[in-house]
C-alpha cells in the first residue's frame, strides 16, 4: 500500500478512536507469526482474539498499540473474559496472557488491496465491560504493565 494510502486510513482510525483501552479485536495468524516473537509458526488457527492495554492517542505511522492475546486456556497470569466470541457457549472463558502484550501499527488495522486487514474489530463484543476494565487495570497495576 503506498504511504499515502496509510496516511488516509491512519487519519481515519484516527478520527474513529477505537483501539483504547479495552477494545476486542481478532488477531490473524499471520500478523500474530510476524509481530510476536517465539509465536508457533506451524500453528494453523485463523487467529486470536486481542484485546487493547493502550491509553495513548496515536499520532503517527509508528505508534503502536499493545495488545493481549487471548487463548482457551489459561497460562501464567490471565485475565479471563466471557462472551467474546459469538460461537461460544455461555460462560465460556478466554484468557488474555500478560506475559507479553504483542505491538500492532496502525498499518495492521487498514484492509490491504482486497484482502481483510489482519486485525478486525470484535463486531460481536466490541469492549470489555467496566468491570471487567476495572479489574484488568487493576491486574496491570499489579504487574507493573499499565502504560
Amino acid at each position: 500500500m503506498p504511504d499515502h494510502e496509510k496516511e488516509r486510513w491512519f487519519c481515519l482510525l484516527s478520527l474513529a478512536d477505537c483501539y483504547h483501552f479495552g477494545s476486542l479485536w481478532q488477531l490473524r495468524e499471520d500478523l500474530l507469526k510476524r509481530r510476536f516473537f517465539g509465536y508457533e509458526a506451524t500453528s494453523t488457527h485463523r487467529g486470536h482474539p486481542g484485546v487493547s492495554i493502550s491509553r495513548t492517542k496515536l499520532n503517527s505511522l509508528h505508534d503502536t498499540v499493545l495488545m493481549l492475546i487471548g487463548s482457551s486456556r489459561r497460562r501464567n497470569r490471565a485475565f479471563a473474559v466471557t462472551g467474546v466470541s459469538r460461537n461460544s457457549p455461555p460462560g465460556k472463558k478466554t484468557f488474555f496472557q500478560t506475559l507479553r502484550p504483542v505491538s500492532v501499527l496502525p498499518e495492521h488495522f487498514f484492509p490491504p488491496d482486497g484482502a481483510a486487514s489482519e486485525v478486525e474489530r470484535n463486531d460481536y463484543k466490541p469492549h470489555l465491560t467496566e468491570t471487567e476494565k476495572a479489574d484488568l487495570k487493576k491486574m496491570l497495576l499489579e504487574k507493573g504493565e499499565q502504560r
